[in-house]
């Protein structure tokens, strides 16, 4: 047998014996937890309460789970941004979600449906879609080009398809074509002599030709399909106003004092009845009356709107219209105390669009059976 000197072994702080007679025991976890912040204290069992080792998974007495398992987080709903709030178009008040105006109580109505245009104080319009109509089948274009007021309304006819964007198309490119003409504009042409100027009866004829250009340019479906629409534009060139028409819509001058004048005339088969001597309140009451013998579309006949001309010497309103107005009205002495009369409801300062609406709100209220456009220009202050 070998001899070996024995050799102490040092023991760890923890398991360091004070009392000879007591073997060697681990301290209380907490404890050393407490003392030494990198020991964990070990974990009680929800289920059973024994303790286990931090960092178990599951208790060695009865195996339950010791940690909750992880849960997804629940998908992020996208934040969409709310729809804006729809304005009516007859009041400015929000629509409800119901399809109501919160303020008038008015069904919702799209921007075709009823529009305005003001270009100034003294010159605006408005386009209603009327009481009875499905659609807005009338059009405006407005415009103030270099001191020239500029006005053009168009109606579509019912009975043909595509109508509404038929009298759109007319407008626009009338508009544009009479804002060329204007002074200085590129469509200027030569009068009498070397001098330069636009003559406003030759341009209202090129104006005419585009609008009727635009109208074939609109799609169909079909091509029997015929959009059409009736037109009528005025130039209010300082105090001469010159009025050009292909149909039924018509134009007014209005002055403040004195009697009103019509200066349009209608293409229409009541007008050639009249013209044939057939007496008006006969023609009047024929379903035919307002059958309309020259358009502009596919198949209208030549385009070359009738010619009128003003000098204003008075102040007064000059007026556009489509025959939704005029029919409830026809007479110009009869629309010049229907002008004024809502231009005293409106008080001092009321714009020529407020009045226009007042002309339209005004029709709807007798009925409203047709679209409705009335377009007014103040002239001679």
């Amino acid at each position: 047998m070998s001899s070996e000197t024995p050799v102490a072994v040092p023991q760890p702080e923890h398991l360091k014996v004070t009392d000879p007679g007591q073997p060697a025991q681990a301290p209380d976890a907490t404890a050393a937890a407490e003392t030494d912040p990198e020991v964990q204290p070990d974990v009680p069992c929800p289920s059973c309460g024994a303790l286990a080792q931090p960092g178990s998974m599951f208790c060695e007495a009865c195996g339950t789970p010791l940690t909750a398992p992880t849960q997804a987080a629940p998908p992020q709903q996208e934040q969409r941004p709310a729809p804006p709030v729809r304005p009516c178009v007859r009041c400015g008040g929000r629509v409800a979600p119901d399809g109501y105006c919160e303020e008038c109580g008015s069904p919702a109505m799209s921007e075709r449906d009823h529009f305005e245009s003001s270009p100034s104080a003294t010159v605006g319009g408005v386009c209603d879609r009327g009481v009875l109509h499905a659609r807005n089948e009338d059009a405006m274009a407005i415009g103030i080009e270099r001191g020239v007021t500029l006005l053009v309304v168009c109606d579509g006819v019912s009975t043909a398809p595509m109508s509404d964007a038929a009298s759109l198309a007319a407008c626009t490119a009338a508009l544009q074509a009479l804002a060329e003409g204007a002074p200085g504009g590129a469509q200027e042409v030569t009068s009498e002599g070397s001098a330069r100027r636009s003559d406003w009866g030759i341009l209202h004829q090129d104006a005419a030709r585009r609008a009727n250009e635009a109208v074939l340019s609109v799609p169909v479906e079909q091509e029997s399909d015929a959009p059409s629409c009736t037109y009528v534009a005025a130039v209010a060139d300082g105090q001469r106003v010159v009025v050009g028409s292909v149909g039924d819509s018509r134009a007014y001058w209005l002055p403040d004092g004195g009697t009103g004048i019509r200066l349009t005339i209608d293409d229409s088969w009541a007008q050639e009845m009249i013209e044939l001597g057939v007496p008006a309140s006969q023609v009047e009451s024929s379903p035919n009356a307002h059958a309309i013998t020259r358009w502009l579309g596919p198949d209208a006949p030549e385009v070359k709107p009738r010619l009128d001309t003003l000098t204003v010497t008075s102040p007064g309103w000059l007026l556009l219209c489509s025959d939704g107005l005029w029919n409830y009205c026809p007479g110009p002495d009869e629309l010049s105390e229907l002008v004024r009369s809502s231009a005293a409801s409106l008080g001092e300062g009321a714009t020529a669009t407020a009045i226009a609406g007042a002309l339209v709100d005004w029709a709807n209220a007798q009925g409203g059976r047709d679209n409705i456009t009335a377009v007014l220009a103040r002239l001679g202050e």
